[in-house]
């Protein structure tokens, strides 16, 4: 019983830490998405840059998104057979 709510407990952080990371990323993707809205954006001396970021992020989040994913079977999965 005991070893069945430590790991119900880590299937569940690990749902939660992914869920934490996803919305972080999607608020600062959000806030890049509004700055590169804004006209005077392109050919500003950061366009590079903060375009380099917002790519590296959007990278991210589809690998945290598959990590959510699989932690998320994983938990239905152990709660199917338990």
């Amino acid at each position: 019983q005991r070893v069945h709510q430590k790991e119900l407990r880590r299937f569940e952080k690990d749902v939660q830490n992914a869920e934490k990371k996803i919305e972080n990323l999607e608020a600062k993707i959000q806030t890049i998405e509004l700055k590169m809205a804004k006209p005077e954006f392109y050919g500003s001396p950061d366009e590079t840059t903060v375009i380099g970021q917002y790519q590296k992020m959007k990278t991210d989040l589809e690998r945290i998104m598959e990590k959510w994913e699989v932690a998320q079977i994983k938990l239905e999965e152990f709660l199917n057979n338990n």
